[in-house]
């Protein structure tokens, strides 16, 4: 009685045939010396009335690398779900009911066995849910969501935000496309679908059920935004979304920017210090800055730098010219910061009567990045006074190697002269936030 019950099961096996490679070879199941292949799948290639709680089964020929081909498995047009499965079998479930309309199944070559063989071909399973021509949906809308510090680094999540129990927060840089998923294949409309406000950006067509849009520009901080899906959106079969679709999202609101020390070059001043400004004040051999946003605000006598001019120079002489440290200037910002608009913005002044001329000759930024948003945060400042001795009572020219220092200050009395050191609020950091307040700082030359 064993022997006809094995006879009859050999006879079944070697009877069945199905489409794409699937029982070529039917002792596939007993060797494993070939390239692995999938035995049996459901759906079958074509079939069509299916119903919309589909679960994907696959049967291959030998013991697999699992992980390798869940990572193979793809669902188009993209579908979430979960992945159950032993040493031979697959089994995709899902999240919830698949919409009307026609889905593909791929599974690549990158599904190994447990020997590292590729699967001998990529296996494409087309197929049907429902029948009759579909009404088109939307089913997913993925985008990189997440806080300021998961945006900004490399913890960011791509997600569906369709439906999202709460206004989905989106990264106002997207690394990857904002990707609109179809139940069904479309016509390959470009101009039905927009953002209020406008944004800059590229839609493409990745396939007839997904469309892709990247932006070229970041979007605002802190700002709220809408997708709009035109109703005249239409499917392959001519058949309309029917009803305009908004997606609202908000985006991340970036840290306003400061001004975190104040300081001259000649002082152990900058971010690589491990204290920044001191609580007492400091002068220009320091080793710290004057002040920083942690500390009170002294009088400006407390806070001393000193002239670089040295008094000897003369009308055509480059004698006082050189740049002396001790009275460039050395503001530190609390983020990364538009170059060009923080340049503009600062100011010198002399304060003390009488009044005096002075220039910028000169800057260096420090402490940058090199990935967008860019920016910078050490600005050294190189100022020149047209009351110093370099060229007489005149600025610096190129007879004279330029002009880089304030006029002599160490005879000055006490109390005496003091400057401001202003930065306006048209100062911006790299992500577009300005300076909420005029920075001031008042210092007094020694």
């Amino acid at each position: 009685m064993k022997k006809v019950v094995i006879y009859l099961l050999f006879g079944l096996l070697f009877q069945c045939k199905l489409k794409d490679h699937i029982f070529d070879d039917t002792l596939g199941l007993l060797e494993n010396s070939e390239a692995p292949k999938i035995l049996i799948h459901t759906p079958n290639p074509g079939q069509t009335d299916l119903g919309r709680d589909l679960v994907v089964y696959l049967l291959f020929n030998q013991n697999m690398n699992m992980e390798s081909c869940t990572s193979a498995f793809q669902f188009e047009p993209k579908i979430e779900g979960k992945f159950e499965y032993n040493s031979s079998e697959l089994r995709f479930f899902p999240d919830t009911k698949l919409p009307f309309g026609s889905y593909k199944i791929r599974v690549t070559k990158d599904c190994e066995s447990i020997s590292g063989k590729d699967l001998d071909t990529v296996y494409t399973i087309p197929f049907h849910v429902g029948k009759g021509k579909e009404v088109p949906e939307l089913i997913s809308v993925f985008a990189e969501t997440g806080s300021l510090s998961q945006c900004e680094g490399e913890s960011r999540v791509y997600e569906n935000i369709l439906n999202y129990s709460s206004m989905p927060i989106l990264c106002r840089t997207q690394k990857k496309p904002i990707q609109f998923v179809f139940n069904t294949k479309m016509k390959g409309q470009l101009d039905q679908i927009s953002f209020l406000p406008q944004i800059s950006g590229k839609f493409r067509w990745d396939n007839e059920y997904t469309l892709n849009f990247s932006p070229t520009e970041p979007f605002k901080d802190n700002f709220s935004y809408t997708m709009l899906l035109l109703n005249t959106m239409v499917s392959s079969d001519s058949i309309p979304l029917g009803k305009n679709i908004p997606i609202a999202f908000v985006t991340n609101a970036f840290t306003v920017p400061s001004v975190l020390a104040v300081g001259v070059e000649s002082q152990q001043c900058g971010l690589n210090q491990t204290i920044l400004g001191g609580s007492s004040g400091a002068n220009w051999n320091s080793l710290h800055c004057f002040w920083d946003s942690g500390k009170s605000t002294l009088p400006p006598q407390y806070y001393r730098f000193r002239g670089g001019d040295d008094g000897t120079g003369s009308q055509g002489s480059n004698f006082g010219c050189d740049d002396i440290t001790t009275d460039n200037f050395k503001l530190i910002f609390s983020e990364f910061m538009d170059l060009g608009s923080v340049i503009t913005s600062v100011r010198l002044s002399r304060i003390s009567p009488p009044s005096t001329a002075i220039r910028l000759a000169s800057w260096k930024w420090e402490h940058c990045q090199s990935e967008y948003p860019f920016g910078c945060r050490e600005l050294t400042l190189l100022y020149s006074e047209s009351e110093a001795s370099c060229n007489g009572l005149l600025f610096g020219n190129s007879n004279t190697g330029g002009d880089f220092n304030l006029m002599k200050s160490n005879n000055a009395p006490d109390f005496f002269p003091f400057y401001e050191l202003r930065v306006d609020t048209s100062a911006k950091s790299a992500n577009g936030r300005n300076l909420p307040l005029p920075f001031v700082f008042i210092m007094e030359a020694k």
